[in-house]
């Protein structure tokens, strides 16, 4: 794959030969007056995160495997969720102060 300088006004008068050089692998590096301002390349179908695993770039987290909520031991309940939330709402310090 090579990469080419190319000035951006002559990349659109000859567009057509150019993503012809894109198409067949090459890079376009757009400038103006000598200064990088783009980059063409070509599209391969990967989203860029399937394309920086694909080059070494990056590399996926192992995935731990998630804790199911029926692995989880339960607690026996000895009142109402509205009950306890009622106790700590009432209790000093739970309470707004003035």
């Amino acid at each position: 794959m090579a990469v080419r300088e190319v000035d951006i006004t002559e990349f659109g008068s000859n567009m057509s030969s150019w993503l012809d050089e894109v198409k067949a692998g090459d890079e376009i590096l757009l400038t103006e007056r000598d200064v990088p301002v783009a980059r063409v390349t070509g599209v391969s179908g990967l989203t860029a995160w399937e394309q920086m695993i694909r080059e070494g770039l990056i590399v996926p987290a192992a995935k731990k495997p998630r804790t199911k909520a029926t692995d989880i031991e339960k607690i026996p309940a000895t009142e109402s969720v509205s009950d306890i939330v009622s106790k700590h709402r009432d209790h000093p310090m739970y309470s707004p102060r003035i």
